[in-house]
């Protein structure tokens, strides 16, 4: 892993400097493009011995052999706080920072620096939202977000992050795997769902919505529709959330402009270079 901060080229975050202090994940979904990463590419991880240890040794687990076991690159972090320029710095977009592998002590190192670099702004994305109230308060410099796959996870995530104490809270509801499927019921019914999942939206203090399907090789094994992405938007305006549709939902989506929207304050220039 390079002493220097790569640039992000994902669509809603383009431009943003990558901050990884950790890389790899314990959970594995299939659809991981940063797992298909670390195995085209092992020798960039393997090449890191500073292994995060979490339950059986990693003489019984192999981990040693594993590029995306959990792995901690300090340097990443000292190469933030080199930083003259203010910027936006997506934190760990290779791993998941609050797996229960992560210590604490780890994250809590990682929130200092934003902490210590107000200039800074940082986004976190996780599929824990449990554990993030475990930092409270977060520095205002935070965006903080829940990955959603489904509407299960989409009411947990809400619920988890009504209990964070961050001034942004987003869901990133990529890839979007599932969704109540209405469109056979009347418009009332369609509207009292949209209604149900904005209540949702504005009790977990939701500030942003992002959407996207699944990509690449599994794209046909996760199918998305249409369907869900308009019921995600529509009730995204009752509860008054900007939402952004990643290209991807254009294949979907053929009837409107997808919505390019971010979080209140942060502007059109979020996903900029400059």
């Amino acid at each position: 892993m390079a002493k220097s901060l790569s640039k992000s080229k994902v669509e809603w975050a383009q431009g943003w400097l990558l901050c990884n202090a950790i890389t790899g994940c314990l959970r594995r979904c299939d659809y991981c493009w940063a797992w298909d990463m670390a195995l085209r590419f092992p020798e960039r991880y393997l090449a890191n011995d500073n292994l995060i240890r979490f339950g059986p040794s990693e003489a019984e687990t192999g981990w040693g052999k594993d590029p995306f076991a959990p792995r901690w690159w300090p340097e990443q972090l000292d190469a933030v706080r080199r930083l003259r320029k203010p910027s936006r710095i997506w934190m760990c977009n290779t791993a998941d920072a609050f797996g229960p592998w992560v210590p604490s002590l780890m994250l809590q190192e990682m929130l200092q620096v934003a902490r210590d670099c107000p200039q800074h702004t940082f986004l976190w994305l996780t599929k824990y939202p449990g554990r993030l109230r475990e930092f409270n308060p977060w520095p205002s410099n935070c965006l903080v977000g829940a990955t959603v796959t489904d509407f299960q996870t989409f009411l947990a995530s809400c619920f988890e992050l009504e209990k964070v104490d961050a001034v942004t809270r987003f869901l990133s509801l990529e890839p979007l795997l599932g969704w109540p499927d209405n469109q056979r019921y009347a418009k009332a019914i369609q509207r009292a769902d949209a209604i149900g999942t904005a209540s949702a939206l504005h009790q977990g203090g939701i500030s942003w919505v992002i959407t996207g399907p699944c990509n690449g090789r599994l794209a046909k094994k996760y199918p998305c529709k249409a369907e869900w992405l308009n019921s995600i938007a529509a009730a995204c305006d009752i509860a008054k959330v900007p939402v952004f549709e990643k290209k991807e939902c254009r294949r979907l989506v053929t009837r409107r402009e997808l919505r390019k929207e971010f979080p209140k304050g942060e502007g059109d220039d979020m996903a900029t270079d400059g």
